[in-house]
C-alpha cells in the first residue's frame, strides 16, 4: 500500500456519521491503511468517543495494541464517572486525558502528526471495534 492508496482509503471515513466496512476485505485495508500511516507518521493522537469510560478504555487498549504500542493497564482520572466519555491519547507524550462528551458521536479520530505534510491529517470516525477480533 502506497501514501496515495492510505489516504484515499482513510479519507472515505471522514465523516460525523460512523462508516462501518460493507465486508472483510473493506475492513482489511481500512486496518492496513491506520496501521501503515502509523508506521509513516512521527505520532498520533487517538479521540475515542464512547459510552462510557470503561468502553473507552477497552477500545484505547485495542487501538494501541494494533498500532504496536505499548500498552498498561491506564488508570484514567475520573474514571469512575459515568455516561459518554471523550479519551483523548497522545502516542509521542503516552499522555491522556478523560472528559464527559455531550455529543451523539460514536468513535475512533485519528491525528497524525508528522513533519512530511502528506503524512498528517485527522481522519475518523472509526468503528470503536474495528480491532476487537484483530488478535484473534
Amino acid at each position: 500500500m502506497n501514501i496515495a492508496e492510505s489516504l484515499e482509503i482513510l479519507s472515505s471515513y471522514n465523516s460525523s456519521k460512523i462508516k462501518l466496512p460493507d465486508n472483510q476485505m473493506e475492513k482489511e485495508k481500512l486496518i492496513g491503511a491506520i496501521r501503515h500511516f502509523t508506521g509513516l507518521c512521527d505520532w498520533q493522537n487517538l479521540g475515542i468517543c464512547s459510552q462510557s469510560p470503561q468502553e473507552g478504555i477497552i477500545v484505547l487498549s485495542e487501538y494501541l495494541k494494533a498500532l504496536d504500542y505499548p500498552w498498561q493497564d491506564i488508570e484514567i482520572a475520573n474514571n469512575n464517572q459515568s455516561g459518554a466519555c471523550y479519551i483523548k491519547y497522545n502516542t509521542q507524550k503516552m499522555s491522556h486525558l478523560l472528559e464527559p462528551y455531550l455529543g451523539e458521536y460514536r468513535g475512533v479520530l485519528i491525528s497524525y502528526q508528522s513533519e512530511n505534510p502528506q503524512i498528517q491529517g485527522t481522519f475518523g470516525y472509526f468503528p470503536l471495534n474495528l480491532f476487537r477480533d484483530f488478535f484473534n
